[in-house]
């Protein structure tokens, strides 16, 4: 551990375990939520042993295929993104949501970044220490943020995690001080739709999926945003000629 690279938080974490620092006891709901989660990603095959969560986001299963493709696009956008960003100074990246740690660790593999990786899925997290090791990489167990410093980070990451947060206004309003001066949240393989009516549409669709799977109890923590949500803050919806197809969206919200 760099002590430098751990300024960003105001406290000690409770302790380190298979390479996870644990700020927060894990609440009843947050073990329900791992608990649903992990048995649906079995249930739909999206669990992965250890090399093929090292080999992400090439993946080669059919059913994942073109989801993966959708992935790797807007990954290597990001990193376009960041290698813009950290050209003069190095940045320090919030992972909000990091799941197994694919992009997290490919992002931290761009060199001259620092980035804390943060989520409340403890399985996913001790394979993705487990995996992936950097000395500029680092993994939390947090359920909020309330062991971070004001103004530690650069930018920070939500990739395909947001659907996950109720409240999402209510999560940025807590994540903007967070930010240096000129810091961005990014919000990365989301979709984000419309209007109120489009919304309402995608959470029955959702709900009817769920219930197929028999796994109604999930409906609790997904949750679908339209772009009306985020009119209070100063974003901007990032496109390029290569995103033109692109079914998830990515937008940049400004302190």
């Amino acid at each position: 551990m760099n002590k430098e690279h751990f300024d960003v938080f105001h406290r000690k974490p409770l302790f380190q375990d298979a390479g996870v620092y644990h700020w927060d006891e894990p609440t009843p709901a947050v073990e329900r939520f791992e608990q649903l989660y992990v048995a649906l990603r079995r249930q739909e095959g999206w669990l992965m042993d250890d090399e093929a969560v090292r080999q992400l986001p090439y993946c080669e299963q059919p059913q994942t295929k073109d989801f993966w493709r959708w992935r790797r696009r807007s990954m290597l956008a990001w990193h376009r993104y960041v290698k813009k960003k950290n050209r003069d100074k190095q940045l320090f990246i919030l992972d909000i949501g990091c799941g197994n740690g694919w992009l997290s660790y490919r992002t931290a593999s761009l060199g001259n970044v620092v980035v804390h990786a943060q989520d409340v899925n403890r399985r996913e997290l001790t394979q993705a220490a487990r995996v992936f090791a950097l000395p500029n990489l680092y993994w939390h167990f947090a359920t909020g943020t309330g062991h971070i410093r004001p103004e530690s980070f650069d930018l920070i990451l939500l990739a395909a995690s947001a659907q996950y947060f109720a409240d999402l206004p209510a999560l940025i309003e807590e994540l903007l001080p967070l930010l240096r001066k000129g810091g961005e949240v990014h919000l990365l393989d989301t979709r984000f739709y419309k209007d109120r009516q489009a919304c309402a549409s995608a959470c029955l669709r959702t709900a009817g999926y769920y219930r197929e799977m028999g796994m109604e109890d999930m409906q609790t923590y997904y949750h679908h945003h339209c772009l009306e949500d985020l009119r209070p803050f100063r974003f901007k919806k990032r496109r390029n000629r290569r995103w033109r197809s692109h079914p998830l969206d990515w937008l940049c919200i400004y302190k």
